[in-house]
């Protein structure tokens, strides 16, 4: 199990936002080999964005098309589609949950590009007034 533990560099020093929890989780690997990894955090997709994909995106292609699917179908398909990652033989898909804000974007953008040329289903960009009607999530 991988634990992730995040702080900001200032000054070349090193200043963790939780070094107490950072500090019991190396007592509880004493004695025992561990792997640290360090990167810059991205920016995971943003709660407005999920709640658009959810709320806006997901919802208008399981009331506006005949497809069948349901709403987490439809979330199933449009990840094998466009986040799918290998070869034929053995695809992997990635998780929604690991794009960071501009991938997220990127994925949406796909979505409704293709969801017009190919379903004739307009989905609005966030916040897009239509009708007098804004594309904001139910909830």
């Amino acid at each position: 199990m991988k634990i992730k533990y995040l702080g900001k560099v200032d000054d070349n020093s090193l200043k963790l936002y939780n070094p107490t929890a950072f500090l019991l989780q190396i007592r509880k690997c004493n004695g025992k080999e561990i792997e640290l990894s360090f990167g810059l955090k991205k920016n995971q997709r943003s709660v407005n964005q999920n709640s658009y994909y959810w709320g806006v995106v997901i919802d208008i292609l399981y009331k506006k098309t005949d497809v069948g699917y349901t709403p987490e179908e439809w979330h199933e398909a449009l990840k094998f589609k466009f986040l799918k990652k290998g070869g034929e033989e053995v695809p992997t898909v990635t998780s929604t949950t690991l794009l960071n804000t501009v991938e997220m974007e990127d994925y949406l953008a796909k979505i409704r590009v293709w969801a017009s040329d190919f379903l004739g289903c307009f989905i609005p960009l966030p916040h897009e007034e239509i009708d007098g009607m804004v594309a904001e999530p139910e909830g």
